[in-house]
């Protein structure tokens, strides 16, 4: 709940835990059914905590998706497919100044290839998809 209030990458989550959830209810057939409705409650605590979110920026601004124009303003940041931002990133280190360089740049483009590696091979090993 509380990474989907702070970060709308928080909201990633969402799918992953579906599948553990599905994955370990498939693995123990005889669980009480107030267990399952328990677990299930988690998963909505998700999108719970983004929901408060928006509701806290309708309070403040009257808009729900003020944050979206924040971060388009102040940090450059929206909406994108992720191969559009690494290629923004590794554009960004031919104009910045050093610091930025590493910080901004370099620092997207070798966690943005860091997270792409470890996807692969979690597919390689066959990890559990969560």
């Amino acid at each position: 709940m509380f990474a989907s209030a702070t970060r709308i990458t928080g909201l990633i989550l969402i799918p992953a835990l579906i599948c553990e959830f599905f994955s370990q209810k498939s693995n123990s057939k005889s669980e009480p059914k107030s267990k399952n409705v328990k677990d299930a409650f988690f998963l909505c605590m998700i999108g719970f905590g983004f929901i408060s979110y928006l509701v806290l920026n309708y309070a403040v601004f009257g808009d729900a998706f003020a944050f979206l124009e924040v971060q388009r303003e102040h940090w450059f940041k929206h909406l994108a497919p992720p191969w559009e931002g690494l290629l923004g990133a590794l554009w960004s280190i031919l104009w910045r100044e050093p610091a930025g360089k590493v910080l901004v740049g370099g620092a997207e483009v070798v966690f943005g290839l860091f997270g792409l590696a470890c996807i692969i091979y979690a597919f390689i090993t066959k990890l559990r998809p969560s």
